[in-house]
């Protein structure tokens, strides 16, 4: 059995839907072993809770103390020991001391098509700039912001969409289908492929 730990500073859909694919039997081998977040506010509190999921706070300090809050999050690994690690609208930088530990464990999702648009508001950005294709990433963690090399990615085609809420709701279901093909394909193969994984919604599903 294969764990995976999942870190999140906002409402934590995407956990859940991992969450609810795991107790449908569609991820086999893979179990959930925590949720973590930043924010002592965030919804996915109450959502773990209800659905007798372990979620885990380790506030965030403030930007003066990040260093220190990095090595809190790196010592939690530890102690929960998880074959994966996955950022899914998690908002912190990972630093140094989780890199070191915990870099080969660790995936980012991001919601647009990388290298293109890193960083906040990439969906946004990639519709007001007309691009034909938006989408999301799976990637590696690096020292960077969404600089990781590419592990899988998933195209939405702009055309099948009207407006900026239409896009967002579009990626964001892309990106639940990434997440779950991904793992799928991690488990099934012992590992992340050699060359990234390539989709397309909607004409691909699952």
């Amino acid at each position: 059995m294969k764990t995976l730990v999942l870190l999140t500073s906002r409402g934590g859909g995407h956990c859940m839907h991992i969450a609810e694919e795991i107790e449908r039997g569609t991820l086999p081998g893979l179990r959930l072993a925590a949720v973590v977040t930043d924010n002592p506010d965030a919804e996915v509190l109450g959502k773990c809770r209800r659905r007798g999921l372990r979620c885990d706070v380790l506030p965030w300090p403030g930007r003066e103390r990040a260093g220190e809050h990095d090595e809190r999050l790196a010592r939690h690994l530890q102690a929960l020991a998880p074959d994966l690690v996955g950022l899914v609208g998690y908002l912190r930088i990972v630093r140094q001391a989780t890199l070191s530990r915990w870099g080969e464990h660790l995936f980012n999702l991001h919601p647009s098509l990388l290298p293109a648009y890193p960083g906040l508001d990439a969906i946004a950005r990639a519709w007001h700039a007309g691009e034909a294709r938006l989408g999301a990433t799976l990637h590696r963690v690096d020292a960077g912001v969404d600089t990781g090399a590419a592990l899988a990615r998933i195209a939405v085609r702009a055309g099948a969409v009207g407006s900026l809420e239409a896009a967002t709701a579009a990626v964001h279901r892309a990106e639940a289908l990434l997440l779950g093909r991904a793992l799928r394909a991690w488990l099934d193969g012992g590992g992340w492929p050699a060359a990234p994984l390539e989709w397309s919604e909607p004409e691909d599903r699952p």
